[in-house]
């Protein structure tokens, strides 16, 4: 199978390695040239086991990445999702397979605006993988998850992406229902947006940290309880769409098995593939750092992520006082006016993955999108 995997970062590296171990004819698109047949090595996470592959082209040529491809899997945050359909659209000369791992912040709407339904669009719900570079370009540690799950459009062809991926990532796929149980899916949109509030809230202009916490390793108590009263929150908001089967969408409580704050935090705290992640600072001198918002935790995880929770809150009429907390409390490190201090949409509300950007205001339009 020809496949292109755009995005050589963490995730795209272990998937394109993944597939090459498997002989498919993988190319990667990134903004370095490295040409054919390039060596690539996938280790283990807590495991010696390390195996060699050769991935076919490593290319900052796209059309030539795509040239004749029978699926696409894009790894970019989705803040560069609709900017890279637009520019990869007239490559793709034959329907494809067009994946976006994860699925998560307005996907659904950027390709079926772009592509009108040429290709069939699918989602994950969760990454494959954790994955951590080794060296750039050559080499990556992963573990798989036990499995993860998968929404197609059109609908009717779940079935078979989930076959497919199943064979390819090498791990059990289960079929969503539809899109929104992606988007919906309690993953980074709340985890990474709570313990980002919780370490840096008090912080201000010309306050600097004296290390860089680790974080998950460090969560803390009041972590858990910011993340699970988005989680609560955001099961309100499900409950509020009966006209859908969103059943999939299990809350994060019931994800780590954590109902209490304190079970959530032990839990966090222990998981393995999660030890060594540092939390988004940068360094001003060797024993000083502050909060770096030019991250994904606070570019893509706000406004793709719990703004688009905020938007289904509004078109349902559910309040989310933690949500609305976090979000005012990040917009004023971005520049930016997401919502009113009255919890409204404001000026750079649309500039994000929120429903209400493409035109989904009502009830009634989230029920025609999503069934269709």
């Amino acid at each position: 199978m020809k496949i292109c995997i755009v995005g050589f970062g963490n995730i795209g590296s272990a998937i394109a390695g993944r597939l090459s171990l498997s002989g498919h004819d993988v190319r990667v698109f990134t903004s370095t040239e490295l040409g054919q047949d390039c060596p690539f090595t996938l280790k283990e996470m807590d495991s010696t086991d390390e195996r060699q592959t050769t991935i076919a082209l490593v290319t900052n040529d796209l059309e030539t990445a795509v040239a004749d491809i029978d699926m696409l899997i894009v790894t970019y945050p989705s803040f560069m999702l609709e900017a890279f359909a637009k520019k990869v659209e007239p490559f793709l000369i034959k329907p494809i397979f067009f994946g976006i791992v994860p699925g998560s912040g307005g996907a659904e709407y950027i390709t079926k605006k772009i592509f009108t339904q040429k290709h069939v669009i699918f989602g994950l719900d969760r990454v494959p993988y954790i994955a951590r570079l080794i060296e750039k370009n050559h080499s990556v540690e992963f573990s798989k998850k036990a499995s993860v799950n998968v929404a197609a459009i059109p609908k009717k062809e779940t079935a078979v992406v989930a076959r497919m991926l199943e064979e390819l990532l090498r791990l059990p796929i289960y079929q969503l229902q539809n899109f929104l149980e992606v988007s919906l899916t309690p993953s980074n949109a709340i985890l990474h947006t709570s313990r980002i509030y919780s370490m840096f809230k008090d912080y201000a202009t010309g306050v600097t940290y004296p290390k860089i916490p680790y974080f998950y390793r460090d969560w803390t108590l009041d972590s858990s309880e910011s993340l699970i009263a988005l989680d609560q929150e955001l099961k309100n908001i499900i409950l509020k769409m009966p006209e859908l089967d969103l059943s999939e969408i299990k809350t994060i409580r019931e994800h780590y098995e954590s109902p209490t704050a304190k079970a959530m935090t032990d839990k966090i705290k222990s998981i393995s593939s999660f030890r060594n992640i540092i939390s988004p600072m940068k360094q001003l001198s060797d024993q000083t750092f502050v909060p770096d918002f030019t991250s994904r935790y606070f570019t893509e995880d706000l406004p793709f992520g719990l703004l688009i929770i905020k938007g289904f809150g509004l078109i349902t009429e559910v309040e989310t006082p933690e949500a609305d907390k976090i979000i005012l409390w990040s917009q004023k490190w971005l520049n930016k006016e997401y919502l009113t201090n009255e919890g409204k949409p404001g000026q750079d509300f649309f500039v994000s993955g929120v429903p209400q950007a493409y035109g989904i205001k009502t009830l009634e339009d989230v029920y025609h999108f999503y069934q269709s």
